[in-house]
């Protein structure tokens, strides 16, 4: 249920209750942030008792930092608000620290250390100034009956002493902590002398219920006492804090569930903490219990690749290859890693994202971009780009290009038809590769015309490597039953660094124009 904000009325009476503590209390301003400063001269706060420091959590022990946070969110959202805390100066006596929005007034946030029996109410009860300790008693025989009740009991749930005593403590406990209630008063019997500890709801006189720690000190068979004395002590801003991560969690879990991405969450001894179901369909149905099994799941490259991006820095996208299995093909997806800071260490959060479809795409559309459908040579524009790649650097190789033009290849399309001229195209491709080295490039720039790139090639090795094309391209080709002679035209030129691609090209391609001729000349 949502708290209504206080009144600015109620807020000046608990302000006046916490300034009018005898003896007086410490007292710290606040700016919105929540960092402390200066009181201003409207706030009446006597030098050597003003909170000094950085924030409010630097006064309290570790443990009860968060309960400061939920209280200090929860005054910024209602006005007003306390919680129970342990001081570092003290951490055996428990304290309230009040958060009071005193901005309307002073222009700041007041927070107040007070003892545990002053806290100071801000609910707008009754009569707004003292109200609610957080802290009571009662005792009880060995039959649960309460026996004795403090005066703070009452106004914690507002049951009389009188209506208390005489009463089973069951009747006062929520419904559904009954069976742990009664586990628990049969383990503290079974221990004389020995204190227990548990927490539950007890309800209150308005029909409500509130958080509670319930400690039982049995003092039954101490001839002293002869009871069992029950310290409660509300727990109700922790338990909402608590139900409030709880919730988030479970709204966490509930997204990631319904999210079509993969979601894997390790600690910092790199154990999963949380993997949905994505996750698992992704990976092909493999459990991941860690981020090993993670590793297991990516080819070893890959594997490698993620472990280099792990030293990098607090966040990374990239793109990995799964292994495949009997479960699922190779597949690729796109990983976005996160760190999370844990106490002790750093955790990590990994998106995962199947885009194998889209990579295939990518894929295919780079190979149309590169090579030509017909022969898997490289095309024109990629055969201009590999050149001047090759002609960039000052201190390059430069290249040797050797440019092919086929003889007599407009007569077999008009003769055999298409497919035998694309069969012929598809044999010249492989011949070429045949007779190049690995690391040189065979292109096709368009109809009949090739062009092989050599890295580091000119002169007399030029020479003879054209010498081989030239004899590799004259050898006649068998289509079906026929026997189709073959011939080509070859020109070489010499790209050094610096040229254009282009002016070699073009060089490459005047050189063969006056073999052609020579070689129609010589025919003729």
């Amino acid at each position: 249920m949502e708290i209504e904000r206080l009144t600015d009325e109620i807020i000046e009476r608990v302000l006046g209750a916490a300034l009018a503590q005898r003896p007086p209390v410490p007292i710290g301003a606040m700016a919105p942030d929540g960092w402390f400063m200066e009181p201003p001269a409207s706030l009446p706060v006597a030098d050597e008792l003003v909170l000094r420091g950085e924030t409010a959590l630097e006064l309290a022990v570790p443990e009860d930092r968060a309960r400061i946070v939920a209280g200090w969110a929860k005054a910024r959202a209602v006005g007003g608000s306390h919680v129970q805390v342990r001081l570092l100066e003290d951490p055996t006596t428990p304290v309230v620290m009040q958060f009071i929005d005193a901005r309307h007034l002073h222009g700041v946030f007041v927070v107040a250390i007070l003892p545990e029996s002053g806290s100071v109410a801000a609910d707008g009860s009754a009569d707004g100034v003292v109200l609610a300790p957080r802290y009571c008693w009662l005792r009880r025989d060995g039959l649960a009956y309460i026996i004795e009740a403090d005066a703070a009991s009452e106004l914690m749930f507002g049951w009389s002493a009188a209506a208390m005593v005489g009463q089973k403590s069951i009747d006062f406990i929520h419904a559904d902590d009954h069976d742990r209630a009664i586990d628990n008063w049969l383990e503290m019997l079974s221990r004389p002398g020995q204190s227990s500890r548990w927490r539950a709801r007890y309800l209150t006189n308005d029909g409500s219920s509130r958080w509670v720690e319930i400690t039982n000190h049995n003092r039954l068979e101490d001839p002293e006492h002869g009871d069992v004395l029950t310290e409660i002590l509300d727990v109700g801003d922790e338990m909402a804090m608590h139900e409030a991560l709880r919730a988030s969690e479970e709204l966490f879990r509930e997204l990631t569930h319904a999210l079509p991405v993969g979601v894997l969450q390790v600690d910092q001894a790199e154990q999963s903490v949380f993997a949905n179901e994505r996750l698992t369909e992704i990976v092909g149905g493999r459990r991941i219990e860690s981020l090993d099994d993670w590793r297991a799941c990516l080819v070893s490259d890959d594997a490698a690749s993620f472990d280099a991006v792990l030293d990098v820095g607090n966040t990374s996208d990239l793109e990995l290859r799964l292994r495949q299995t009997d479960a699922n093909a190779a597949s690729v997806c796109h990983v976005s890693l996160r760190r999370l800071q844990e106490s002790g260490g750093q955790g990590l959060l990994l998106c995962v994202t199947d885009v194998t479809e889209s990579a295939n795409l990518r894929d295919e559309l780079e190979i149309r971009a590169t090579f030509d459908a017909l022969t898997g040579c490289h095309n024109r524009s990629s055969t201009l780009r590999q050149l001047a790649q090759l002609l960039r650097s000052p201190d390059g190789p430069g290249a040797g290009v050797v440019f092919i033009d086929l003889d007599r290849f407009k007569p077999i399309n008009d003769q055999m038809g298409h497919a035998a001229g694309d069969a012929i195209l598809v044999l010249v491709a492989e011949r070429l590769s045949a007779c190049t080295r690995a690391r040189d490039i065979v292109g096709r720039l368009g109809g009949d015309e090739f062009v092989v790139l050599s890295p580091g090639t000119g002169g007399g090795d030029l020479a003879r490597l054209a010498r081989r094309v030239q004899r590799t391209l004259d050898e006649s080709a068998v289509l079906g039953t026929s026997q189709v002679p073959m011939s080509a035209s070859v020109g070489v030129a010499e790209g050094r660094s610096g040229d254009s691609p282009e002016a070699v090209l073009a060089a490459a391609d005047a050189a063969m124009y006056r073999a052609k001729r020579v070689r129609n000349a010589a025919a003729n």
